[in-house]
């Protein structure tokens, strides 16, 4: 039943494909190893060998070897392993190898899944994703993503390990990778095995039988076998369940795969368990629960040692039944600490106290019920024995009762500590919780203070109302940052009327604005719009440039300079729409325009409900910063407006705003939009533009900082 624990042997099958760095010169001295290690866990010869070259070896060839070491003893030495992930993250992090360190935090991921620390594999898999996105390498993605999906499982979020697995389905389609197709569907079984929907595991154990007879991958092979007999389980077939978790587990014995074998240790003794064969239940959950301590695996130690007190429980055994149940507990313990970082942890520790009283009073019940059970089966005894020597057992009985009160007695005063004891524990873990709660409250509290400092540092930085009116007149803003700072923000400013020679012509008075869209939002955002708003002053109010496609090209200079992109993997960035407006007369007046990935909309004879018509300008569609867009060009685009017509200027937030089904307001909306109510004063549209934008997001969450101005031509 265990259709995720197939990484081992994909990634046997695929090392050779995905190695960083292949070390061409140790293949010649252990081609035969390799060989025979190819259906069976890898041989002491191989592993030797390669500690042997790793003693010589140093840099990027050593990282790779680190890393080929820690996978092969995943299977038997797992503390091992880690050391030796750890190692080869360190060293891989010293000398700038990202590939070896992304080998080595999935290696820890894998590793940490294996010990039932979830929250801390899914930070090293996280990292490990982050590096294969950045080099494109599809296979090392793939096994990743399965990870992550194990992590979910392990918590059990099974929608939310369908959705990872999937992920690596899609991935193995599209490179057309066997191997990655069967994994997926193995993995995708075995979560609907765990989300209790049997027929469409076996759909996907079909699939994933045809690619594993197709490469002959005997072990994914045995792997479905034990997930479609978790499924004929949950159907009710427990005797075909049971035949085929039986085979599975002779082939691992055999084959020596420890770390499996403790898995179908606990599925067969779970169907015999149902079946009340306690003798072989009790079997093979004692072998199951040695296993489990060996490799380390928390979750499945928890779980047999469940197993465990049940078996014993029904066998009549309390003191075991007890000391499993003690077991099963500090299992849990250890699992919810690692789980801290979950926010759910608090209440599911609440939620089993509450489940362990209930054990508690349900098995001192049972202790009183047995207890009543054999006085009677005593008073039946002593009746007998009165009747046939009347003298003799009356002696007897007097004897018997003494020892029988005395030893109750003990009983029950050492129950009565046992319980006191266990009450202090429960109430020592209850407020150990609410301590801690208290702190992430406290965190919670402080962090949210100095978002909110950083908010009113934000608003402080961008154009005064008083400024808008001056030098825009008829205007109105949307502004509403996804979190309370924003990578989003606009931009005012107004260079004054200078001569530059007796004969030249004198420059007018311009007036600048901006709409800038930082990458990311919330604080990373907003320490990009603080970065963009002090370039673009000293590049138009210091250096005095005013032409909107030269301010572009300036700023993404300096962005890459500033975010020093020249020697880190640094590509975050900035999309932006400029305009300059220049007053020729009256009644015209010049406007330029050039935009990073962001357009400018025009509305010609805005004021006319009948007549009016809009345009959309394209920007480039190179946006500011990064390694690729240093050579980017930028180009303007010069209008000349009449007096009331309408120019629109927005981030990307408002079109890609979701409704409730997950459908974008779109840009082709966004432009009826703006032409529906250009004639409309400018406060007028504010408000009917944001009452359109909440009735079309309705009660889905925000996913982006929004930002949207409009301006009128006076």
């Amino acid at each position: 039943m265990r259709g995720f624990w197939d990484d081992y042997t994909e990634r046997m099958n695929k090392k050779n494909l995905e190695k960083p760095v292949p070390i061409l010169f140790i293949g010649l001295c252990l081609i035969t190893t390799l060989f025979t290690s190819l259906w069976a866990q890898p041989s002491s010869n191989y592993i030797d060998s390669l500690q042997q070259v790793l003693a010589v070896s140093e840099g990027k060839q050593r990282v790779d070897l680190l890393n080929e070491l820690s996978d092969l003893n995943s299977r038997k030495e797992l503390n091992e392993a880690i050391t030796l992930a750890k190692e080869a993250l360190q060293l891989s992090q010293k000398i700038k190898y990202p590939l070896g360190q992304a080998y080595a935090s999935y290696n820890l991921g894998h590793h940490l899944i294996s010990q039932g620390s979830y929250s801390q594999a899914l930070d090293y898999l996280f990292v490990a994703l982050k590096i294969y996105e950045q080099v494109d390498v599809a296979l090392k993605k793939a096994q990743v993503l399965r990870a992550i999906g194990h992590v979910y499982n392990g918590w059990q979020a099974h929608q939310k390990a369908v959705e990872y697995y999937r992920q690596q389905l899609k991935i193995g389609l599209e490179i057309k990778d066997t191997a990655t197709i069967g994994s997926a569907y193995l993995n995708l079984s075995y979560a609907f095995v765990q989300s209790k929907k049997p027929n469409r595991a076996i759909q996907f154990i079909d699939e994933s039988l045809k690619y594993s007879l197709a490469t002959h991958d005997t072990l994914r092979i045995i792997i479905a076998r034990a997930n479609r007999a978790g499924a004929y389980f949950q159907l009710g077939k427990r005797k075909k369940a049971l035949q085929l978790l039986l085979e599975v587990h002779e082939w691992y014995k055999n084959h020596y795969y420890q770390d499996y074998e403790q898995y179908a240790c606990a599925d067969i003794a779970g169907v015999y368990l149902v079946e009340n064969q306690l003798s072989n239940a009790l079997i093979y959950a004692t072998k199951g629960y040695l296993l489990a301590i060996n490799s380390g695996s928390k979750p499945k130690a928890k779980e047999i040692s469940d197993l465990l007190y049940k078996i014993h429980k029904r066998k009549g055994n309390t003191s075991k039944a007890l000391h499993y149940l003690e077991k099963s507990r500090a299992y849990q313990d250890s699992i919810l600490n690692d789980q801290k970082k979950n926010e759910l942890a608090s209440q599911d520790l609440l939620h089993l106290l509450e489940k362990y009283e209930v054990e508690n009073k349900s098995l001192k019940e049972y202790r009183a019920t047995n207890e009543r059970f054999k006085a009677r089966r005593n008073v039946i005894g002593i009746f007998i024995l009165f009747i046939l020597v009347f003298v003799l057992v009356i002696g007897f009985l007097l004897y018997r009762n003494n020892k029988f009160n005395q030893e109750r007695t003990q009983l029950m005063a050492k129950n009565r500590v046992d319980i006191i004891l266990q009450n202090k524990e429960l109430k020592r873990q209850h407020q150990a919780i609410e301590e801690k709660n208290d702190q992430l409250k406290a965190q919670h509290l402080h962090i949210f203070n100095s978002i909110r400092s950083a908010e009113t540092i934000q608003q402080a930085i961008l154009p005064q109302e008083a400024l808008l009116r001056d030098l825009l007149f008829d205007y109105f803003i949307i502004f509403r940052p996804r979190n309370i700072v924003s990578g989003d923000f606009y931009w005012l400013s107004s260079v004054g009327t200078r001569f530059q020679t007796t004969t030249e012509s004198p420059q007018r008075a311009k007036t600048l604005v901006a709409v800038v869209d930082s990458t990311g939002h919330g604080v990373p955002g907003a320490f990009m719009s603080m970065i963009g708003n002090t370039l673009l002053d000293r590049i138009v109010k210091i250096e005095r440039v005013t032409t909107p496609s030269e301010i572009l090209k300036r700023m993404n200079l300096e962005i890459f300079l500033a975010l020093q992109q020249n020697s880190n993997n640094n590509d975050e960035g900035m999309e932006m729409g400029i305009c300059s407006f220049e007053k020729l007369n009256d009644k015209e007046t010049k406007v330029v325009f050039s935009g990073a990935r962001r357009p400018l909309y025009v509305v010609h004879q805005a004021l006319s409900i009948t007549e009016k018509t809009i345009e959309t300008y394209k920007g480039s569609r190179r946006y500011l910063g990064g390694k690729r867009n240093i050579g980017a060009q930028f180009f303007d685009h010069e209008l000349v407006l009449n007096s009331g017509d309408a120019i629109y200027i927005s981030s990307d937030g408002f079109v890609d705003q979701n409704s409730d089904d997950r459908k974008k307001f779109g840009s082709e909306q966004l432009v009826k939009v703006l032409l529906e109510n250009a004639h409309w004063a400018m406060p007028k549209q504010q408000q009917l533009l944001t009452q359109t934008l909440d009735k079309h997001q309705g009660s889905s969450e925000q996913r982006d900082d929004i930002l949207l101005m409009g301006v009128r031509i006076t």
